[in-house]
């Protein structure tokens, strides 16, 4: 199999200069709307697709910034086995470097590097060097919508392949049979009386206005040279109709099966490797069709390299994908972020439960430490209007994480990684150990200052710098909560935690006598230690008023919703 080691895009649409690294399987980039994800494919596209340079019009959206006097460079490193590369130079390699340059001075070019310098050969496709293309070819598919729109160039859809093996396969006499029998056929419809009076008085009234001499009904061609481009695959589900007719779902599980048949007779029989570039296959299908279209995406790269751009979590099972890319902007440049997981961090995310695929996508995350937290803040958030802000979560797509205890620091390594602005916030009993706490924040480089710095401050001068970083020092829940509202919003606290005891059947601690008997304060603190669960800080922000969340938690939420 031939493949995308490494792809290094240089001034092209969002893109000043990125490298990014891909694996032989299945690739997927992953992040937020409007960062690059799909440039990067039509990248791929210019250097191992179709393009005949004279055919190549770049308009100013094509150059990064709009600066047309920039150079575009796309130059990628292919790999494989190294008999089939060497198969394909005539000499010794475990790498081809092939590239695409275009200037407006210069026009474009394509060029391989050999013998220790770039050389060009012809103003076409790089497939024309030691005819690469018979041994390789990029497969552009825009959306898995509909059979009929992967149209490139040289092949307009997997059936056209199916085509031409057929007849390489089979005598043109046999066909011609089969179109001779067809033709038989159709030849009888002319027959039918009502077929007769139609085609009569369509001469009729049309033969005194043009020369036409004689006018037939057939439903399709009969040309030897046409017959199987009519060809249809016809599903029976109940009722047999073309595929084109059926759901998305069966459109898009028909689409990746015809690539998987097509990649493997080119691989066993042409001894050709193709690289599919998919463009959000998700498109349409509802959670349990894109959580069954990995499986599909995971065969596909048995035979081929995939890469694949996503806006869905759904697509996102680690345990099945060689290689997750977060694609991001800084400074309005597209940039990628390395995604490499130990064994130990896979299973993190594999267990750790809620909505973790958010993180791949967000723009913004807010981690706490407790399953109240989680579930109180993304709902709270919806009350907090301002001056005509919205401060939603949702709205400014800010992710919620659940860091319990060392998992934390793992978390706020990968948003750092993914350069994903944060928020933090944790129980002031970390503080208890300060100097390790400290410790841990430097090493992934949450804090600016001189460590010692921190170190020297009393607790409160503490809390106030690390706030100052993002990092929120703060008493837990069931306190911030319990101290901070009057006895209506207490009796609203009490009314939600039963609300989850009824419908979930949590074993809510309020018969206790010591419960029963405290004032409510004090009672709404118990129960909330007593009770930490997800639903529990849902429930409780969904019964809140603007008013009644804690001060510090409007101010979290304002400032992680405008990071």
């Amino acid at each position: 199999m031939i493949y995308i080691k490494k792809l290094k895009i240089q001034n092209f649409k969002s893109i000043e200069n990125e490298t990014i690294e891909f694996k032989k399987g299945l690739n997927i980039l992953v992040g937020p709307n409007n960062t690059g994800k799909t440039n990067i494919v039509e990248a791929i596209d210019l250097l191992l697709g179709d393009v005949y340079l004279p055919n190549f019009e770049p308009t100013t959206d094509h150059f990064f910034n709009g600066e047309e006097g920039r150079e575009i460079i796309i130059e990628a490193i292919l790999g494989g086995d190294q008999n089939e590369l060497e198969e394909i130079t005539g000499g010794s390699t475990q790498q081809i470097p092939v590239r695409f340059k275009y200037s407006k001075q210069d026009g474009g070019c394509f060029e391989i590097f050999k013998n220790g310098e770039w050389k060009r050969k012809y103003n076409k496709p790089f497939g024309y060097y030691w005819d690469l293309e018979k041994k390789l070819f990029f497969l552009r598919v825009k959306s898995l919508r509909n059979i009929m729109e992967i149209a490139p160039i040289r092949w307009k859809s997997p059936l056209k392949y199916f085509k031409e093996m057929i007849i390489k396969k089979d005598s043109e006499e046999k066909i011609k049979q089969v179109v001779g029998a067809i033709n038989d056929a159709k030849n009888r419809l002319m027959e039918i009386k009502e077929v007769q009076n139609i085609i009569s008085d369509l001469l009729k009234i049309s033969k005194d206005q043009t020369d036409i001499k004689d006018i037939s009904l057939s439903p399709a061609s009969t040309k030897y040279s046409d017959i199987l481009n009519e060809m249809k695959i016809l599903i029976d589900d109940g009722y047999i109709s073309e595929v084109s007719k059926k759901g998305l779902g069966t459109q898009n599980l028909i689409i990746i099966s015809l690539f998987r048949v097509m990649a493997k007779y080119i691989r066993d029989e042409e001894k050709k490797s193709i690289i599919y570039g998919i463009d959000e296959p998700e498109i349409g299908l509802h959670p349990h069709s894109q959580r069954q279209l990995i499986f599909s995406l995971t065969n596909l790269s048995e035979y081929s390299q995939v890469i694949v751009t996503t806006h869905s979590g759904h697509l996102l099972d680690i345990t099945k994908i060689n290689n997750i890319i977060r694609i991001g902007k800084e400074d309005n440049r597209t940039k990628r972020y390395e995604i490499n997981f130990t064994s130990e961090e896979k299973r993190i995310l594999e267990t750790h439960g809620r909505n973790l695929e958010e993180i791949f996508f967000a723009k913004r995350g807010l981690v706490v430490e407790g399953d109240t937290e989680e579930g109180f803040f993304p709902e709270a958030s919806k009350k907090i209007q301002e001056n005509d802000e919205n401060y939603s979560f949702d709205y400014n797509s800010v992710s919620v994480i659940n860091g319990q205890g060392e998992t934390i620091w793992f978390f706020l390594r990968l948003l750092k990684g993914f350069n994903i602005p944060f928020v933090v916030l944790v129980d002031k009993d970390k503080l208890r150990d300060k100097n390790s706490f400290l410790e841990k924040l430097v090493k992934i480089n949450l804090i600016e200052k001189e460590l010692e710095e921190f170190k020297k401050s009393n607790e409160k001068n503490l809390r106030k710098a690390l706030k100052a970083q993002n990092i929120f020092v703060l008493p837990p829940f069931e306190k911030m909560i319990s101290e901070n509202s009057n006895e209506n919003t207490l009796n609203k606290v009490i009314n939600a935690i039963k609300f989850v005891k009824k419908h979930w059947g949590y074993e809510i601690e309020s018969r206790n006598s010591e419960i029963d008997s405290t004032d409510l304060k004090t009672k709404v603190f118990k129960l909330l230690k007593k009770n930490k669960k997800w639903r529990i800080g849902k429930a409780i922000a969904q019964e809140l008023e603007h008013n009644e969340i804690p001060n510090a938690y409007i101010e979290i939420i304002k400032r992680v919703s405008k990071l």
